[in-house]
Protein backbone atom coordinates (compact mmCIF):
# COMPACT_ATOMS: atom_id res chain seq x y z
CA UNK A 1 0.00 0.00 0.00
CA UNK A 2 1.50 3.39 -1.33
CA UNK A 3 2.26 5.66 2.12
CA UNK A 4 0.17 9.04 1.65
CA UNK A 5 2.28 11.97 3.81
CA UNK A 6 0.98 14.13 5.88
CA UNK A 7 1.71 17.48 4.10
CA UNK A 8 -0.16 15.45 0.56
CA UNK A 9 -3.27 15.04 3.24
CA UNK A 10 -3.24 18.33 4.34
CA UNK A 11 -3.21 19.96 0.73
CA UNK A 12 -5.84 17.68 -0.59
CA UNK A 13 -7.90 18.20 2.52
CA UNK A 14 -7.96 21.92 1.79
CA UNK A 15 -8.67 21.37 -1.70
CA UNK A 16 -11.61 18.79 -1.21
CA UNK A 17 -12.94 22.01 1.05
CA UNK A 18 -12.51 25.04 -1.43
CA UNK A 19 -14.40 22.87 -3.98
CA UNK A 20 -16.96 22.52 -1.36
CA UNK A 21 -17.00 26.48 -0.54
CA UNK A 22 -17.22 26.92 -4.24
CA UNK A 23 -20.03 24.52 -4.85
CA UNK A 24 -21.76 26.15 -1.80
CA UNK A 25 -21.69 29.71 -3.53
CA UNK A 26 -22.50 28.34 -7.21
CA UNK A 27 -25.35 26.99 -5.79
CA UNK A 28 -26.45 30.09 -3.42
CA UNK A 29 -25.68 31.91 -7.04
CA UNK A 30 -28.44 29.57 -8.68
CA UNK A 31 -30.93 30.20 -6.04
CA UNK A 32 -30.61 33.85 -5.66
CA UNK A 33 -31.04 34.17 -9.35
CA UNK A 34 -34.25 31.69 -9.66
CA UNK A 35 -35.90 33.39 -6.92
CA UNK A 36 -35.76 36.87 -8.66
CA UNK A 37 -36.40 35.13 -12.07
CA UNK A 38 -39.89 34.23 -10.11
CA UNK A 39 -40.24 37.26 -7.85
CA UNK A 40 -43.83 38.20 -7.92
CA UNK A 41 -45.35 40.53 -10.34
CA UNK A 42 -46.92 43.33 -9.63
CA UNK A 43 -50.04 44.55 -10.73
CA UNK A 44 -51.77 48.00 -10.89
CA UNK A 45 -54.20 48.91 -7.88
CA UNK A 46 -57.48 48.99 -9.11
CA UNK A 47 -56.61 47.60 -12.98
CA UNK A 48 -59.48 45.65 -13.86
CA UNK A 49 -59.03 41.70 -15.58
CA UNK A 50 -55.32 41.73 -15.39
CA UNK A 51 -54.32 38.41 -15.60
CA UNK A 52 -51.16 37.36 -14.56
CA UNK A 53 -48.46 34.76 -15.27
CA UNK A 54 -49.18 32.85 -12.22
CA UNK A 55 -53.47 33.20 -13.12
CA UNK A 56 -53.97 35.78 -10.29
CA UNK A 57 -56.68 38.01 -12.33
CA UNK A 58 -57.44 41.43 -9.92
CA UNK A 59 -61.32 42.52 -10.87
CA UNK A 60 -61.17 45.44 -8.43
CA UNK A 61 -58.67 47.00 -6.09
CA UNK A 62 -59.61 50.54 -4.81
CA UNK A 63 -59.95 52.83 -2.36
CA UNK A 64 -63.56 54.92 -1.45
CA UNK A 65 -63.99 58.32 0.85
CA UNK A 66 -66.48 57.60 3.05
CA UNK A 67 -66.14 61.52 4.64
CA UNK A 68 -66.51 62.16 7.34
CA UNK A 69 -66.91 58.42 8.76
CA UNK A 70 -63.82 56.84 6.87
CA UNK A 71 -61.95 55.08 4.06
CA UNK A 72 -63.35 51.73 2.37
CA UNK A 73 -60.81 49.13 0.81
CA UNK A 74 -62.42 47.21 -1.71
CA UNK A 75 -60.55 44.16 -3.46
CA UNK A 76 -62.05 41.33 -5.94
CA UNK A 77 -60.10 38.68 -7.85
CA UNK A 78 -59.57 35.45 -8.94
CA UNK A 79 -57.01 33.29 -8.92
CA UNK A 80 -55.88 29.45 -10.21
CA UNK A 81 -54.05 28.67 -6.48
CA UNK A 82 -55.90 29.42 -3.65
CA UNK A 83 -55.36 32.82 -1.83
CA UNK A 84 -54.56 32.80 2.19
CA UNK A 85 -55.01 36.44 3.08
CA UNK A 86 -55.32 39.92 1.47
CA UNK A 87 -53.78 42.88 3.14
CA UNK A 88 -53.67 46.40 2.53
CA UNK A 89 -50.88 48.66 3.46
CA UNK A 90 -51.60 52.47 3.36
CA UNK A 91 -50.31 56.08 4.70
CA UNK A 92 -51.83 59.51 5.25
CA UNK A 93 -49.87 62.35 3.93
CA UNK A 94 -47.62 64.03 6.05
CA UNK A 95 -47.73 60.78 8.53
CA UNK A 96 -44.82 59.03 7.62
CA UNK A 97 -46.30 55.64 9.68
CA UNK A 98 -47.36 53.28 7.28
CA UNK A 99 -50.56 51.23 8.37
CA UNK A 100 -51.90 48.18 7.49
CA UNK A 101 -55.22 45.64 7.87
CA UNK A 102 -56.70 42.47 6.98
CA UNK A 103 -59.27 42.62 4.56
CA UNK A 104 -62.04 39.92 5.59
CA UNK A 105 -62.50 37.54 2.84
CA UNK A 106 -65.37 36.03 1.03
CA UNK A 107 -64.31 33.07 -1.43
CA UNK A 108 -65.56 30.29 -4.22
CA UNK A 109 -64.34 27.91 -6.04
CA UNK A 110 -63.04 29.40 -9.43
CA UNK A 111 -64.74 27.02 -12.39
CA UNK A 112 -62.70 24.97 -14.55
CA UNK A 113 -59.55 25.72 -12.67
CA UNK A 114 -59.40 22.59 -9.91
CA UNK A 115 -58.10 24.27 -6.14
CA UNK A 116 -58.62 28.00 -7.94
CA UNK A 117 -60.61 30.99 -5.71
CA UNK A 118 -62.22 33.94 -6.62
CA UNK A 119 -62.03 36.29 -3.49
CA UNK A 120 -63.41 39.62 -2.64
CA UNK A 121 -63.28 41.40 0.67
CA UNK A 122 -62.72 45.03 1.99
CA UNK A 123 -61.47 46.73 4.80
CA UNK A 124 -63.01 49.86 6.58
CA UNK A 125 -60.38 52.32 8.55
CA UNK A 126 -62.32 54.96 10.40
CA UNK A 127 -61.42 58.40 10.75
CA UNK A 128 -64.84 60.32 12.00
CA UNK A 129 -63.47 60.24 15.82
CA UNK A 130 -61.61 63.12 17.19
CA UNK A 131 -58.05 61.24 17.93
CA UNK A 132 -58.45 59.20 14.31
CA UNK A 133 -59.71 62.67 12.49
CA UNK A 134 -58.55 63.16 8.94
CA UNK A 135 -59.16 66.34 7.06
CA UNK A 136 -61.10 66.35 3.84
CA UNK A 137 -58.65 66.47 1.04
CA UNK A 138 -55.52 64.95 2.26
CA UNK A 139 -54.44 62.12 0.59
CA UNK A 140 -54.39 58.62 1.45
CA UNK A 141 -51.16 55.96 -0.32
CA UNK A 142 -51.90 52.37 -0.40
CA UNK A 143 -51.31 48.96 -2.09
CA UNK A 144 -52.53 45.39 -1.96
CA UNK A 145 -50.78 42.59 -0.65
CA UNK A 146 -51.80 39.16 -1.83
CA UNK A 147 -50.58 36.10 0.41
CA UNK A 148 -51.26 32.39 -1.30
CA UNK A 149 -51.49 29.75 1.09
CA UNK A 150 -48.54 27.88 -0.19
CA UNK A 151 -46.56 31.20 1.28
CA UNK A 152 -46.04 32.82 -2.03
CA UNK A 153 -46.73 36.61 -1.91
CA UNK A 154 -47.28 38.98 -4.91
CA UNK A 155 -48.41 43.18 -4.06
CA UNK A 156 -50.23 45.75 -6.41
CA UNK A 157 -48.50 48.76 -7.60
CA UNK A 158 -49.20 52.05 -4.85
CA UNK A 159 -52.03 53.92 -5.69
CA UNK A 160 -53.46 57.09 -4.40
CA UNK A 161 -56.78 59.17 -2.89
CA UNK A 162 -57.85 62.39 -2.41
CA UNK A 163 -60.13 61.60 0.37
CA UNK A 164 -63.04 64.39 -0.69
CA UNK A 165 -65.72 64.88 1.34
CA UNK A 166 -68.07 62.10 0.18
CA UNK A 167 -71.67 64.46 0.72
CA UNK A 168 -70.52 66.56 -2.31
CA UNK A 169 -69.29 66.21 -6.51
CA UNK A 170 -65.76 67.91 -6.51
CA UNK A 171 -64.15 69.66 -9.22
CA UNK A 172 -60.55 71.31 -8.69
CA UNK A 173 -58.69 74.27 -10.68
CA UNK A 174 -55.05 74.37 -10.74
CA UNK A 175 -53.01 78.15 -10.80
CA UNK A 176 -49.03 76.69 -9.74
CA UNK A 177 -48.76 74.97 -6.57
CA UNK A 178 -52.08 75.75 -5.84
CA UNK A 179 -55.16 72.94 -6.13
CA UNK A 180 -58.52 74.14 -5.35
CA UNK A 181 -61.18 71.72 -4.81
CA UNK A 182 -64.87 73.24 -5.30
CA UNK A 183 -68.03 71.88 -5.57
CA UNK A 184 -71.10 73.83 -7.24
CA UNK A 185 -71.49 76.73 -9.35
CA UNK A 186 -68.39 78.84 -7.62
CA UNK A 187 -65.69 78.44 -10.17
CA UNK A 188 -65.31 82.28 -9.88
CA UNK A 189 -64.94 81.55 -6.22
CA UNK A 190 -62.22 79.31 -6.41
CA UNK A 191 -59.87 81.47 -9.03
CA UNK A 192 -60.50 83.91 -6.55
CA UNK A 193 -59.02 81.78 -3.42
CA UNK A 194 -56.34 80.57 -5.48
CA UNK A 195 -55.27 84.22 -6.51
CA UNK A 196 -55.28 85.04 -2.46
CA UNK A 197 -53.02 82.01 -1.89
CA UNK A 198 -50.45 83.20 -4.53
CA UNK A 199 -50.99 86.31 -3.31
CA UNK A 200 -49.84 85.12 0.26
CA UNK A 201 -47.26 83.05 -1.34
CA UNK A 202 -45.68 86.43 -2.33
CA UNK A 203 -46.05 88.58 0.28
CA UNK A 204 -45.39 85.79 3.53
CA UNK A 205 -42.91 83.45 1.70
CA UNK A 206 -40.12 85.79 2.16
CA UNK A 207 -40.88 86.66 5.82
CA UNK A 208 -40.96 83.16 6.63
CA UNK A 209 -38.40 81.59 4.47
CA UNK A 210 -40.75 78.80 3.20
CA UNK A 211 -40.51 76.37 -0.02
CA UNK A 212 -43.74 78.05 -1.93
CA UNK A 213 -43.06 75.73 -4.72
CA UNK A 214 -44.32 72.78 -2.95
CA UNK A 215 -48.28 72.26 -3.87
CA UNK A 216 -50.53 72.84 -1.30
CA UNK A 217 -54.49 71.67 -1.84
CA UNK A 218 -57.22 74.38 -0.43
CA UNK A 219 -60.71 72.57 0.03
CA UNK A 220 -63.63 75.47 -0.21
CA UNK A 221 -66.87 75.23 1.36
CA UNK A 222 -69.87 77.15 0.49
CA UNK A 223 -71.32 78.20 3.87
CA UNK A 224 -71.18 77.39 7.34
CA UNK A 225 -73.48 74.76 7.39
CA UNK A 226 -71.29 72.84 4.63
CA UNK A 227 -68.11 73.14 7.20
CA UNK A 228 -69.45 72.21 10.26
CA UNK A 229 -69.24 68.33 9.16
CA UNK A 230 -66.19 68.76 8.15
CA UNK A 231 -64.12 70.18 10.58
CA UNK A 232 -61.96 68.86 13.52
CA UNK A 233 -64.50 69.76 16.29
CA UNK A 234 -61.55 69.54 19.61
CA UNK A 235 -64.48 70.23 22.20
CA UNK A 236 -67.82 70.39 23.32
CA UNK A 237 -67.36 73.27 24.50
CA UNK A 238 -65.75 74.61 21.17
CA UNK A 239 -68.58 73.31 18.73
CA UNK A 240 -70.96 75.06 21.05
CA UNK A 241 -68.93 78.11 21.02
CA UNK A 242 -67.39 78.35 17.49
CA UNK A 243 -68.32 78.59 13.74
CA UNK A 244 -64.97 77.92 12.29
CA UNK A 245 -63.89 79.46 9.03
CA UNK A 246 -60.82 77.60 8.14
CA UNK A 247 -58.23 75.31 9.39
CA UNK A 248 -54.89 74.46 8.66
CA UNK A 249 -53.05 71.06 8.38
CA UNK A 250 -49.13 71.99 8.02
CA UNK A 251 -48.36 68.12 7.75
CA UNK A 252 -51.11 67.77 4.92
CA UNK A 253 -50.20 71.43 3.12
CA UNK A 254 -53.79 71.53 3.16
CA UNK A 255 -56.36 74.11 4.17
CA UNK A 256 -60.22 73.65 4.21
CA UNK A 257 -62.29 76.69 4.41
CA UNK A 258 -65.38 78.60 4.44
CA UNK A 259 -65.13 80.84 1.12
CA UNK A 260 -68.64 82.65 0.95
CA UNK A 261 -67.92 84.65 3.91
CA UNK A 262 -67.44 88.33 3.25
CA UNK A 263 -63.70 87.95 4.55
CA UNK A 264 -62.87 84.95 2.87
CA UNK A 265 -58.98 86.45 1.58
CA UNK A 266 -58.55 87.01 5.69
CA UNK A 267 -59.72 83.37 6.24
CA UNK A 268 -57.42 82.13 3.20
CA UNK A 269 -54.57 84.17 3.92
CA UNK A 270 -54.51 83.58 7.41
CA UNK A 271 -54.54 79.75 6.89
CA UNK A 272 -52.05 79.98 4.64
CA UNK A 273 -49.49 81.41 6.84
CA UNK A 274 -49.91 78.92 8.94
CA UNK A 275 -48.65 76.00 6.08
CA UNK A 276 -45.69 78.31 5.32
CA UNK A 277 -44.90 78.63 8.93
CA UNK A 278 -45.48 74.81 9.06
CA UNK A 279 -42.95 74.43 6.25
CA UNK A 280 -40.45 76.76 7.12
CA UNK A 281 -40.36 74.50 10.89
CA UNK A 282 -40.98 71.68 10.06
CA UNK A 283 -37.99 70.55 12.21
CA UNK A 284 -38.14 72.28 15.12
CA UNK A 285 -38.34 70.74 18.64
CA UNK A 286 -41.33 71.72 20.32
CA UNK A 287 -42.93 73.37 17.58
CA UNK A 288 -43.70 77.28 16.96
CA UNK A 289 -45.13 79.47 19.99
CA UNK A 290 -48.61 80.61 19.62
CA UNK A 291 -47.88 84.11 19.65
CA UNK A 292 -45.48 83.61 16.76
CA UNK A 293 -47.47 81.37 15.08
CA UNK A 294 -51.24 83.24 15.61
CA UNK A 295 -49.04 86.53 14.91
CA UNK A 296 -47.55 85.76 11.67
CA UNK A 297 -51.10 84.28 10.60
CA UNK A 298 -52.49 87.63 11.30
CA UNK A 299 -49.25 89.95 9.52
CA UNK A 300 -50.17 87.51 6.78
CA UNK A 301 -53.66 88.50 6.88
CA UNK A 302 -55.02 90.06 3.61
CA UNK A 303 -58.04 91.59 5.17
CA UNK A 304 -58.00 92.28 9.06
CA UNK A 305 -60.70 93.23 11.19
CA UNK A 306 -60.33 96.15 13.67
CA UNK A 307 -61.43 93.82 17.24
CA UNK A 308 -57.62 92.55 17.63
CA UNK A 309 -56.86 96.62 17.82
CA UNK A 310 -59.31 97.82 19.91
CA UNK A 311 -59.06 95.04 22.67
CA UNK A 312 -54.98 95.40 22.68
CA UNK A 313 -55.64 99.01 22.83
CA UNK A 314 -57.99 98.02 26.19
CA UNK A 315 -55.85 95.93 27.55
CA UNK A 316 -53.05 98.62 27.16
CA UNK A 317 -55.58 101.25 29.20
CA UNK A 318 -56.30 98.93 31.71
CA UNK A 319 -53.00 96.83 31.86
CA UNK A 320 -53.87 93.69 31.11
CA UNK A 321 -51.43 92.97 28.53
CA UNK A 322 -50.17 89.10 28.84
CA UNK A 323 -46.13 89.05 28.78
CA UNK A 324 -44.68 87.48 25.95
CA UNK A 325 -43.23 84.63 28.21
CA UNK A 326 -46.49 83.14 28.92
CA UNK A 327 -48.23 83.27 25.34
CA UNK A 328 -46.28 79.77 24.28
CA UNK A 329 -50.48 79.16 24.77
CA UNK A 330 -53.64 81.48 25.13
CA UNK A 331 -55.44 82.26 28.43
CA UNK A 332 -58.32 80.48 29.23
CA UNK A 333 -60.21 84.06 29.73
CA UNK A 334 -62.28 84.81 26.83
CA UNK A 335 -61.43 88.30 26.22
CA UNK A 336 -57.22 87.80 27.82
CA UNK A 337 -57.40 85.28 25.21
CA UNK A 338 -58.80 87.86 22.62
CA UNK A 339 -55.80 90.59 23.61
CA UNK A 340 -53.50 87.56 23.22
CA UNK A 341 -54.51 87.43 19.59
CA UNK A 342 -54.29 91.20 18.83
CA UNK A 343 -50.51 91.08 20.96
CA UNK A 344 -49.24 88.15 18.86
CA UNK A 345 -50.12 90.10 15.66
CA UNK A 346 -48.70 93.41 17.91
CA UNK A 347 -45.05 91.90 18.43
CA UNK A 348 -45.03 90.87 14.92
CA UNK A 349 -45.57 93.49 13.30
CA UNK A 350 -43.32 95.60 15.66
CA UNK A 351 -40.68 93.26 15.08
CA UNK A 352 -40.87 93.03 11.22
CA UNK A 353 -40.94 96.92 11.30
CA UNK A 354 -37.87 97.52 13.31
CA UNK A 355 -35.60 94.90 12.30
CA UNK A 356 -36.60 93.88 9.23
CA UNK A 357 -38.82 90.92 7.50
CA UNK A 358 -35.03 88.97 6.79
CA UNK A 359 -34.85 88.41 10.56
CA UNK A 360 -38.11 86.72 11.03
CA UNK A 361 -37.17 83.98 8.25
CA UNK A 362 -33.44 84.12 9.78
CA UNK A 363 -35.30 83.10 13.41
CA UNK A 364 -37.63 80.06 12.39
CA UNK A 365 -34.73 78.75 10.03
CA UNK A 366 -32.27 78.72 13.37
CA UNK A 367 -35.32 77.00 15.26
CA UNK A 368 -35.85 74.69 12.64
CA UNK A 369 -32.40 73.68 13.13
CA UNK A 370 -33.28 72.38 16.59
CA UNK A 371 -32.18 75.61 18.42
CA UNK A 372 -35.19 76.20 21.05
CA UNK A 373 -37.07 79.53 19.83
CA UNK A 374 -35.79 80.90 23.29
CA UNK A 375 -32.43 80.55 22.53
CA UNK A 376 -32.56 81.14 18.95
CA UNK A 377 -34.22 84.67 19.57
CA UNK A 378 -30.82 85.75 21.48
CA UNK A 379 -28.63 84.15 18.87
CA UNK A 380 -30.66 86.09 15.74
CA UNK A 381 -31.87 89.26 17.43
CA UNK A 382 -29.13 89.11 20.52
CA UNK A 383 -31.69 90.12 23.22
CA UNK A 384 -33.83 87.63 24.99
CA UNK A 385 -38.19 87.45 24.56
CA UNK A 386 -38.18 89.64 28.15
CA UNK A 387 -35.98 92.38 26.27
CA UNK A 388 -38.20 91.64 23.36
CA UNK A 389 -41.46 92.35 25.66
CA UNK A 390 -40.22 95.39 27.41
CA UNK A 391 -39.49 97.16 23.90
CA UNK A 392 -42.75 96.45 22.87
CA UNK A 393 -44.84 97.86 25.58
CA UNK A 394 -42.15 101.07 25.07
CA UNK A 395 -43.87 101.11 21.97
CA UNK A 396 -47.18 100.65 22.59
CA UNK A 397 -46.95 103.38 25.35
CA UNK A 398 -47.76 100.59 28.13
CA UNK A 399 -46.54 100.38 31.19
CA UNK A 400 -43.62 98.40 31.90
CA UNK A 401 -44.52 94.95 33.28
CA UNK A 402 -43.88 94.14 36.74
CA UNK A 403 -44.09 90.45 38.66
CA UNK A 404 -47.04 90.39 40.45
CA UNK A 405 -46.19 89.66 44.52
CA UNK A 406 -47.27 86.77 45.69
CA UNK A 407 -51.02 86.48 46.96
CA UNK A 408 -52.37 84.13 49.01
CA UNK A 409 -55.94 82.39 47.98
CA UNK A 410 -58.47 83.00 51.07
CA UNK A 411 -59.11 80.49 53.70
CA UNK A 412 -62.29 78.80 53.85
CA UNK A 413 -64.61 79.28 56.85
CA UNK A 414 -64.22 77.18 59.67
CA UNK A 415 -66.68 73.80 59.94
CA UNK A 416 -67.96 72.15 62.75
CA UNK A 417 -65.48 68.93 63.35
CA UNK A 418 -67.97 65.76 64.89
CA UNK A 419 -66.49 63.15 66.51
CA UNK A 420 -67.34 59.73 66.70
CA UNK A 421 -69.03 58.56 69.64
CA UNK A 422 -67.27 56.73 72.52
CA UNK A 423 -67.25 55.60 76.38
CA UNK A 424 -63.66 56.06 76.94
CA UNK A 425 -62.44 58.71 78.70
CA UNK A 426 -61.56 61.81 75.93
CA UNK A 427 -60.62 65.04 76.22
CA UNK A 428 -63.09 67.16 74.87
CA UNK A 429 -62.76 69.21 71.59
CA UNK A 430 -61.89 72.82 72.43
CA UNK A 431 -64.69 74.40 70.08
CA UNK A 432 -63.17 76.91 67.76
CA UNK A 433 -63.89 80.43 68.93
CA UNK A 434 -66.33 82.53 66.39
CA UNK A 435 -64.39 85.01 64.06
CA UNK A 436 -61.14 82.93 64.17
CA UNK A 437 -60.57 80.89 60.87
CA UNK A 438 -59.27 76.75 61.36
CA UNK A 439 -55.94 76.25 59.97
CA UNK A 440 -57.91 74.14 56.70
CA UNK A 441 -54.79 73.44 54.89
CA UNK A 442 -51.95 75.58 53.53
CA UNK A 443 -52.85 78.71 51.44
CA UNK A 444 -52.13 78.18 47.73
CA UNK A 445 -50.05 80.78 46.14
CA UNK A 446 -51.05 82.32 42.77
CA UNK A 447 -48.14 81.89 40.07
CA UNK A 448 -46.60 84.56 40.54
CA UNK A 449 -46.37 87.04 37.54
CA UNK A 450 -49.20 85.03 36.07
CA UNK A 451 -51.84 87.85 35.08
CA UNK A 452 -54.43 85.41 34.23
CA UNK A 453 -57.83 87.47 35.35
CA UNK A 454 -58.95 85.80 39.24
CA UNK A 455 -62.88 85.44 40.44
CA UNK A 456 -62.62 88.93 42.18
CA UNK A 457 -61.91 90.41 38.81
CA UNK A 458 -64.91 90.91 37.38
CA UNK A 459 -64.69 89.77 33.21
CA UNK A 460 -65.41 93.16 31.53
CA UNK A 461 -68.54 93.54 29.47
CA UNK A 462 -68.41 94.82 25.94
CA UNK A 463 -69.59 98.12 26.14
CA UNK A 464 -68.34 101.50 25.84
CA UNK A 465 -66.35 103.76 28.25
CA UNK A 466 -62.79 103.64 29.92
CA UNK A 467 -61.59 100.37 31.09
CA UNK A 468 -63.81 98.01 29.38
CA UNK A 469 -63.52 96.04 26.13
CA UNK A 470 -64.43 98.54 23.07
CA UNK A 471 -68.18 98.00 21.51
CA UNK A 472 -68.79 97.63 17.75
CA UNK A 473 -67.81 94.80 16.63
CA UNK A 474 -67.91 92.87 19.92
CA UNK A 475 -65.23 90.58 21.25
CA UNK A 476 -63.71 89.26 18.08
CA UNK A 477 -63.37 85.81 17.24
CA UNK A 478 -59.57 84.60 17.35
CA UNK A 479 -58.39 81.79 15.01
CA UNK A 480 -57.66 78.58 16.88
CA UNK A 481 -54.52 76.79 16.40
CA UNK A 482 -54.41 72.89 16.50
CA UNK A 483 -50.59 72.27 17.30
CA UNK A 484 -50.20 68.89 17.63
CA UNK A 485 -49.84 67.96 18.23
CA UNK A 486 -49.17 68.57 15.53
CA UNK A 487 -49.61 69.07 15.91
CA UNK A 488 -47.68 68.80 14.82
CA UNK A 489 -46.60 72.29 13.69
CA UNK A 490 -50.03 72.45 12.14
CA UNK A 491 -53.07 73.32 12.33
CA UNK A 492 -54.86 76.21 12.75
CA UNK A 493 -58.70 77.36 12.61
CA UNK A 494 -60.26 80.52 11.70
CA UNK A 495 -63.89 81.17 13.27
CA UNK A 496 -66.56 83.55 13.10
CA UNK A 497 -69.20 84.60 15.19
CA UNK A 498 -71.72 82.07 16.07
CA UNK A 499 -74.87 84.77 16.24
CA UNK A 500 -74.77 88.72 16.06
CA UNK A 501 -75.02 91.14 13.55
CA UNK A 502 -72.21 92.72 10.97
CA UNK A 503 -70.06 91.06 8.59
CA UNK A 504 -67.83 88.11 10.69
CA UNK A 505 -64.44 88.64 10.89
CA UNK A 506 -61.98 86.16 9.35
CA UNK A 507 -59.79 84.30 12.08
CA UNK A 508 -61.69 85.60 14.80
CA UNK A 509 -63.14 83.27 17.78
CA UNK A 510 -67.07 83.32 18.51
CA UNK A 511 -66.98 83.30 22.32
CA UNK A 512 -70.65 82.94 23.53
CA UNK A 513 -69.10 82.44 27.02
CA UNK A 514 -69.28 86.26 27.62
CA UNK A 515 -73.03 87.07 26.89
CA UNK A 516 -73.88 83.59 29.07
CA UNK A 517 -71.85 85.13 31.62
CA UNK A 518 -73.59 88.50 31.58
CA UNK A 519 -76.91 86.71 31.39
CA UNK A 520 -75.64 84.73 34.79
CA UNK A 521 -75.10 87.64 36.77
CA UNK A 522 -78.06 89.43 35.52
CA UNK A 523 -80.58 86.48 36.83
CA UNK A 524 -78.81 86.04 39.89
CA UNK A 525 -79.57 89.72 40.74
CA UNK A 526 -82.89 89.49 39.76
CA UNK A 527 -83.45 86.35 41.94
CA UNK A 528 -82.01 88.00 44.83
CA UNK A 529 -83.91 91.11 44.19
CA UNK A 530 -87.00 88.78 44.66
CA UNK A 531 -86.46 87.19 47.72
Amino acid sequence: MKRISPITASITASITALLAIALAVAAACVYAIASITAASPVYAAGGLNVVAAGGLNIVRAEAISEFPDGIRFVFEATSEKPIDEVIVRFAVSGQPATQYNYLKLTTGDLPGAPGGQSVSGEYFHRTGQRDRYVPPGAEFTYFFEIVYKDGATETTEPATLIAHDSRYQWESLTRGPVTVFYHGPVQKRAEFVADVTLQTFDNMGPITGADTEKPIRIVIYNNDAEMIGAVSIRSLTSARQLITEGQAFAQHNLVIAQAGADRAAGVISHEVTHILVGRATEKAIGGVPVWLNEGLAEYGNLDPGLSYVRFLEWAVDTNRLVPIVYLDSFPADPNLTIVAYGEARSIVEFMINKWGRGKVADLLAEHNRGTQLAEAMKRVYGFDLQELDRQWRVFLGAKPYEAATESLLPTREPQLQLTPFTLEATAVPTATPAGTAAPVGTATPVAAGNPVATATSPAPTPTSGPGTPPAGEGPGTPQVTATPSPAPNGGGGCSARAGGEGPAESSILALLGLPVWLFGVRGVRRLRSRR
